[in-house]
């Protein structure tokens, strides 16, 4: 590599960087949420099954308990030894490993288009790769999403590699991402199955078979180790997240897209370039579509098809790569392109303006976390049903009855009569006959419970509001107060005040 690759390499390498640090430092990952402060809620589960691998407990959430709430196998084991810097860095060990991985795929993606177009398209790329907001969000969750990103740019080259260089080397590399892939998430077999279409459209079928082969021998040899380990087919996780009627979940993805591009413009080219490729498709010019195109059409009608996601533009972040090189390549043809490719670059950052998990703030804190240190250490060693599964239990390390099923079978294969990702599934009848110590959930002025646990209900099993916290209240301002349970005004009062969520006692 020479020395100007290196020195554009480093300049794009420094804007991640900041980027990553700042959101990581001052930064939302949910809408401005307290709860999503230090990482996603949903990370910490996965660092939960993780530390308890690391104790020798085991690929469980609770000890002795075996059942996949997790979906990212091949992350989760990868994790696992960053625990040796210690539990209270997991976080920031995470977001090191994760800004490791973009690094790579910016190197990846740069190193190849220079190789194969130019050193210009290379660096605006990977320039505006690193520029994109949604990109620092995702590097900094604490989430597996970068090394799924990584994994993409990986079979994303390598495919268009061994079509020109069909190596025995870049063949074998070619396997190896991927067999990451069909690991890294239950749905990593999705992407080489775009791979493996691309193949076929452009007549190189004994790469397509092969790769089919890898992928569907990996899910057999996962789906064979899942059974005999946690006694299921699928993930947990798939019941909990692909619920509710094909109606519900397509209505949901796509009032989602639409809420997704109006803080994240560069969705509305996405879209735009989805009906491209349609029209395209019912043209009967199949074989001219790119990977990119390939991609960006098979992925929006599988997001929809789950019915999006909770954390709204996470599993769409390759999009926005494919996006950005669908149209360079359109921008670079036009002869005021750097005009064009300035608006572009607007289009991308005006996401810093228009999304709230850009609302830095510089005294920032995690009121999840801040509870579930309170927990443990005025409540120790007491079992609890709650509703937000991530930081809580994690800190907590106590037995926990994950209230929406994602970590428990009986609610997770439960049935619903509506859809909301992962948020739609609850029994309280079935949570209060486990009788665990403490309940902790939202809670509404009339004193009910989120997910059906109405104030009837739980007085009847003998259970009391104890303690009421406010979300949006630093540790240095008592967010968390104990309360007189028989002073219902005043708990009401308080609710009403901004004191949202509960913690129920025996």
């Amino acid at each position: 590599m020479k020395l100007k690759d290196i020195y554009l390499l480093l300049l794009i390498s420094i804007v991640l960087i900041i980027g990553t640090f700042l959101h990581f430092k001052y930064g939302f990952f949910y809408l401005n949420s307290t709860g999503h402060a230090f990482g996603t809620d949903d990370a910490y589960i996965t660092y939960r099954y993780a530390n308890n691998l690391f104790d020798g407990k085991g690929l469980v959430w609770n000890q002795g308990e075996y059942v996949e709430g997790f979906s990212n196998l091949l992350y989760t084991i990868l994790i696992t030894p960053l625990f040796m810097f210690g539990k209270g860095n997991i976080y920031l060990s995470v977001t090191i490993l994760n800004t490791i991985c973009i690094l790579a795929s910016i190197i990846i993606l740069y190193t190849f288009f220079k190789k194969y177009i130019s050193t210009r398209i290379a660096f605006i790329i990977a320039l505006l790769m690193a520029l994109t907001p949604n990109l620092w969000v995702w590097t900094a969750s604490g989430m597996e999403t970068s090394f799924i990103f990584l994994i993409t740019i990986l079979i994303y080259t390598f495919t268009q590699r061994i079509m020109f260089f069909n190596t025995k080397k870049n063949r074998y590399l070619y396997y190896i991402t991927l067999i990451f892939s069909s690991l890294i998430r239950i749905d990593g077999f999705i992407v080489p199955i775009i791979s493996s279409i691309f193949l076929l459209l452009r007549r190189q079928y004994n790469l397509a078979i092969k790769s089919i082969i890898v992928t569907a021998s990996t899910v057999i040899f996962t789906t064979i180790w899942r059974f005999i380990y946690y006694g299921d087919i699928l993930s947990n996780t798939f019941y909990v997240k692909v619920s509710g009627t094909l109606i519900q979940r397509i209505h949901a993805s796509i009032n989602q897209l639409v809420e997704i591009s109006q803080f994240s413009p560069i969705f509305i080219i996405s879209i735009f370039i989805f009906f491209i490729i349609l029209y395209k498709i019912i043209r009967h010019q199949l074989s001219a579509l790119t990977f990119e195109e390939i991609y960006i059409f098979l992925w929006f009608i599988y997001w929809i098809f789950i019915g999006g996601d909770v954390f709204y533009d996470r599993f769409l972040l390759p999009t926005i790569l494919f996006t950005i090189i669908v149209l360079i390549r359109f921008i670079n043809k036009l002869r005021f392109c750097y005009i064009a490719y300035v608006c572009f670059l607007l289009i991308i950052l005006s996401t810093i303006l228009l999304d709230s998990r850009f609302q830095y703030n510089f005294n920032k804190f995690d009121s999840w976390i801040n509870l579930g240190n309170f927990l443990k250490e005025n409540e120790p060693n007491k079992t609890i049903a709650i509703d937000a599964a991530g930081k809580i239990p994690f800190l907590f390390e106590t037995y926990t009855i994950d209230m929406l099923g994602l970590n428990n079978k009986v609610i997770g294969k439960s049935k619903s009569n509506f859809f909301a990702v992962g948020h739609n599934k609850s029994d309280p009848n079935y949570i209060m006959s486990l009788s665990p110590d403490l309940i902790a959930a939202w809670i509404h002025p009339n004193l009910d419970l989120a997910y059906g646990i109405d104030n009837n209900l739980y007085l009847k099993n003998q259970y009391y509001i104890k303690y009421l916290m406010n979300p949006k209240l630093s540790p240095s301002n008592n967010p968390i107060i104990r309360v007189n349970p028989s002073d219902r005004e005043s708990i009401k009062n308080k609710i009403s005040s901004g004191f949202s969520y509960s913690i129920l006692s025996q």
